[in-house]
């Protein structure tokens, strides 16, 4: 499919979609296409720039911008955070990605951008849903482990681009599995909901032998 096809394709998915999960109760998306116009169509949301974390040509991470005409390169490493989509008006469309790649066609009235990751691709929506939750609490696995080298920043930025997105996926798993086993919130059923999920993700990782054989800890990877 070439890019004139994507853009028609995309048209009809408000500028942007996000691919079939792969199994019916993973939390996100193994991919994400995104349409970026020389001209918005006003028919839909519109994107208009993507802003993404990659991994820096030197070291460490840096926060790129995507917008059209695209005269970067056509290949990046995505590392873990948030992915923004934002249109001409503001408007924002948020998803949360444990890295992975993103690839860039650009041609005269459009760029493409194809962000494929290992993990899923979680799209935030609402304040009370699993895959926010999940982002949420990724996020302050990494705001500890950050803090871990708050004399030595650079260090903790090396190790986030270099993480194995997959891996990166399954210890915040295990590591909120076993923290919500510490602190259980009994009677908070959006909680229980959460746990229930963490427990059967894992289990269904386990059966289709995605699980890895030997789990470092978070500490080990950030």
């Amino acid at each position: 499919m070439n890019i004139h096809d994507q853009g028609n394709l995309m048209e009809r998915y408000y500028g942007y979609y996000f691919h079939s999960r792969e199994h019916l109760d993973s939390p996100g998306h193994p991919r994400l296409d995104v349409l970026l116009r020389s001209i918005p169509t006003r028919k839909h949301f519109d994107p208009e720039k993507l802003s993404i974390i990659v991994a820096s040509d030197h070291r460490g991470t840096e926060f790129l911008r995507v917008h059209h005409p695209w005269p970067g390169k056509d290949q990046y490493r995505a590392c873990a955070g948030h992915v923004i989509l934002q249109d001409r008006k503001g408007k924002k469309v948020e998803a949360f990605t444990f890295g992975g790649d993103l690839r860039i066609e650009s041609e005269e009235m459009l760029t493409v951008c194809f962000l494929t990751s290992p993990a899923p691709i979680l799209v935030l929506i609402g304040t009370s849903s699993i895959p926010m939750l999940l982002a949420v609490e990724t996020e302050i696995v990494f705001a500890e482990r950050r803090a871990n080298w708050e004399l030595d920043r650079s260090t903790f930025k090396d190790r986030l681009s270099a993480a194995d997105p997959f891996t990166l996926y399954c210890i915040c798993l295990e590591a909120l599995k076993k923290k919500f086993e510490r602190y259980p919130s009994r009677g908070v059923e959006f909680i229980q909901q959460f746990v229930t999920f963490l427990n059967t993700e894992i289990k269904t990782l386990h059966e289709l032998d995605k699980w890895p054989v030997s789990m470092p800890t978070v500490a080990e990877i950030l």
